[in-house]
Formats: structure tokens, sequence, C-alpha cells
């Protein structure tokens, strides 16, 4: 290499692994690659990488492997990214230099070790349950300013949420980058910038993964408890609604179809690191090839591939449902849309939208990438 890298190679919990950072993005390497690359960098001849790589590993590496390494791996590495990076999230706002945090945060670092942690989980996730649909949910009564208020409490729930998987990631060494406030997709979310977990065991990894809903389960326990003090069927209420929309909210959380919770929790837990691309890679090469490949590939990714499918596949026909349901109405109530109301409007364009949205998102799967 003729210029000099600003690369960072640092250890995980797998020792054959490591993670390399340079422009600003991350990859999950194996460590012979590593060592390869941090080699080439340094403008080694080919000879002496070779020499070295079998002095260190008492090994008798051939020229030519370590030759294709370094013209086909070490340029997708080294690769400038000429747009922006895309991330599930684009960001609005942020909080950076969480470290201002670590008393708040070290305060309930012990709530993470592992068999405390499963056993609340189970706990706090068992009285959710009751409290929601086994007892009697309290009357129903008008409370001034309700939506608002559960707007401002829902945004509430959310940063408790987050506050969780900052405070396990925390518990366990590595301090977030930032938390902060985006859009996913089309629709606004508050995320954790986790990235630096990759190098903690798979173990502390799904921890992290369940924390937020974690603090959520114990957010609800402490809104069921002062639900019993019965303070005034107003309070009860306002308490049971938020409890239960924070519950739903943990749940489709735990959706591993969608990059939440659930997604990193099924990655970590069967080493499956860039989940998404490897599910659709083998989707899409199993249709080329008649589905030989599906009898090669791990059984973990082959089942969340055709579950995948099955579910975008069926969230696809829900679209298409909603779209030419609206269409209908729309042009089937008045002739060329006459008489309408501006709301009848929106919801027409948000359908074309999403249609198109959907559309694109397609696409974008399914077309073959430049080589």
């Amino acid at each position: 290499m003729s210029e000099t890298l600003q690369y960072r190679i640092e250890p995980t919990a797998d020792k054959d692994t490591v993670i390399l950072t340079i422009h600003g993005k991350q990859f999950y390497i194996g460590k012979l690659l590593s060592e390869i690359f941090d080699l080439h960098s340094q403008n080694f001849p080919l000879d002496r990488i070779v020499a070295s790589l079998n002095q260190r590993h008492n090994a008798n590496l051939d020229k030519n492997f370590v030759q294709e390494v370094i013209t086909t791996k070490i340029p997708t590495l080294t690769k400038v990214p000429t747009t922006k990076k895309a991330t599930s999230v684009r960001s609005f706002g942020a909080i950076n230099n969480l470290e201002r945090f670590g008393i708040l945060m070290r305060g309930t670092s012990f709530l993470f070790g592992a068999k405390l942690f499963y056993t609340l989980l189970s706990i706090f996730f068992l009285i959710n349950l009751t409290f929601l649909f086994l007892l009697e949910q309290p009357v129903v009564t008008d409370i001034p300013f309700k939506t608002p208020i559960i707007i401002l409490a829902v945004i509430f729930i959310i940063i408790i949420h987050e506050i969780g998987h900052a405070t396990a990631s925390y518990s366990n060494g590595i301090v977030p980058k930032e938390i902060g406030v985006g859009l996913y997709f089309i629709f606004p979310a508050f995320y954790t910038d986790l990235t630096e977990v990759w190098k903690l065991s798979k173990e502390k990894r799904v921890i992290i993964n369940l924390a937020g809903i974690y603090y959520q389960f114990i957010l609800n326990t402490i809104l069921f408890i002062l639900m019993i003090t019965n303070i005034s069927p107003q309070l009860n209420h306002l308490f049971f609604v938020l409890a239960t929309v924070s519950f739903w909210l943990a749940m489709y959380n735990l959706n591993p179809f969608f990059k939440f919770d659930g997604y990193w929790v099924i990655a970590d837990m069967f080493g499956l690191p860039n989940l998404r691309k490897q599910s659709m890679d083998l989707i899409k090469e199993s249709f080329k090839r008649n589905f030989e490949l599906l009898h090669d590939a791990s059984k973990p990714l082959v089942i969340y591939a055709v579950s995948y499918l099955i579910f975008m596949s069926y969230i696809f026909y829900l679209v298409i449902s909603f779209v030419i349901s609206q269409q209908q109405k729309f042009w089937k109530t008045q002739p060329m849309g006459e008489g309408y109301t501006i709301w009848d409007w929106i919801v027409l364009a948000i359908s074309i939208l999403v249609m198109c949205f959907f559309l694109f998102r397609v696409y974008k799967a399914i077309k073959p990438k430049k080589t």
C-alpha cells in the first residue's frame, strides 16, 4: 500500500476473531486475515509476510494463498466509502460522552449478572402477564389531556428502554458511543450505538440486547405496584394503559425480522453476523440453484431465512391489500374523488407512498450487485 492507513485492530472474547476499525467502519474478521492486513498495511513485501506468518503460527502457508487474500479480501476492507454510511437509523440528534453518566449506570450494574438477570427477567415477565391478562382491569375513566400524556409517557418508556441497553453495556466495560433519536425507515426511533459490544462474548451481547426490554418490565412492575396502592381511578387507568403499551412495545421489539432487539438476540445467540444479509443471500442463491444450498447452510440460518421470507411475504400482502382497499374506497365512494376531505387525500397519498416504498425495498433486495 502506498499510503499509511489509519486503522485499529482490537481483540474480542472469541480468540479466533478481532474487530478491525477503518474509515469509520468495523469488520468482524478472523485473526489470520487481520495479521495479513496488518503486515500488508505496513508495506511489507509478500515474501516477508508469508515468512512472518509461518513463523508465528508454525505453519507452512502457501505464497499464492496469501496473495489471493491480499488481492480479494483487503481491497474490500480498505475501500473508502463514497457516500454516507447506510445505517438502520438515520440520526437527528444524539447525546455523546456518556461517561458523564457513569455514576448513574454503575448504580444498577449489579442487575446484569447472568443468573440474576435471567431470573429477574423471567419474574418480571410473569408479573407483567399476571397483571395484564389474569387480574381484573381497572375501570375506564376520563383523564384530562389523556392523549398528550400518553404520548409523552411512551417517549419516556422508550428512553428507559435505551437506558437499559446503555447500562448493560456499561456494566460490561463498554461505554456506548451515543444515545439518540432518528428515523428507522419512515418511523421515528430512539437508538443506542452499541458498536463496541462485538468485543464481548455472545452471552454478554445477548444480555445487552435484552436489557431494554428488561428495564421496561421493571418499569411496568412499578406501575402495577402503583395501581395496587389505588391512588385514584384515573391514575389506575393511566398506569394500566402505559403498562399495556410498554408491554406490547417490548413484544414488538422481540420481532426478529426487523433490526430490533430480537434480531440481534438471534444473530448473537447463533453466531450469525450480518444475519439479514446472510439470509437474503441464501434465499437468492437457493432460488438460482434449486434450493441445493439449504442442505449445506447452518440450520439456524436456514430456519431464519425461510421464516423471514414467509414473514415479509405476509407483510407485502398486507401492504398490497391496504393500498388496494384504500384505492377502491376512495374512487368508488365519489366519482373522480369529488367531495373528499383533506384527510381522505392524505390517506390516499400515504397508501401510494407505502406501496412505492415497499416496491423500492424489494427492488433493492433482489437486484444483482455490481462486481
